[in-house]
């Protein structure tokens, strides 16, 4: 039986976090605080390199709580989720970043997420994994259209299904 970790390569002895990945995570809610954090912690244990966890301004105070070494970017928000005009702040952190996890905690169900999502997916200029309520959000003719014009223009773009979804 081969162990995960034989499968993974070494780092270089000169590595260091920026050589091994810049990572944003989007997600977090009043309802779903821990789900995002969750998931920064999660990258940045498995060997993300610098993991930045954007959250709504509602629970920034208590995501920086949980986490000591990742920094953490308090979003625009209404009623505990992320605003639209959220959008501006998030496509300016993914412009420094390698990669993108959306969705841990977002919930499904304030109106201004869906625009939020519209735009990120078409501004955003770095591989973005889609989770969780994301995709329950992107789960719409519309957004398959704005998905496929993503494809188009060679971003990767990935969705992490579970049972149901």
């Amino acid at each position: 039986m081969v162990e995960l970790r034989e499968l993974l390569p070494w780092p270089a002895a000169d590595a260091n976090k920026y050589s091994r990945g810049k990572l944003l995570v989007v997600g977090g809610s009043t309802r779903y605080p821990g789900a995002a954090i969750l998931a920064a912690k999660a990258a940045a244990r498995s060997g993300a390199g610098y993991v930045t966890l954007a959250v709504p301004e509602d629970i920034a105070q208590v995501a920086q709580s949980h986490l000591l070494t990742v920094p953490v970017m308090a979003c625009d928000s209404e009623d505990g989720v992320f605003s639209e005009d959220a959008a501006l702040q998030l496509l300016a952190a993914c412009g420094r970043c390698d990669a993108v996890l959306m969705g841990p905690g977002l919930t499904r169900e304030a109106a201004s997420l869906g625009g939020l999502l519209e735009l990120f997916v078409l501004g955003c200029e770095a591989p973005l994994l889609l989770d969780a309520d994301a995709l329950a959000l992107a789960a719409t003719p519309e957004m398959a259209a704005l998905l496929r014009e993503r494809a188009a223009g060679g971003w990767t773009t990935v969705m992490t299904p579970h049972d149901g979804e």
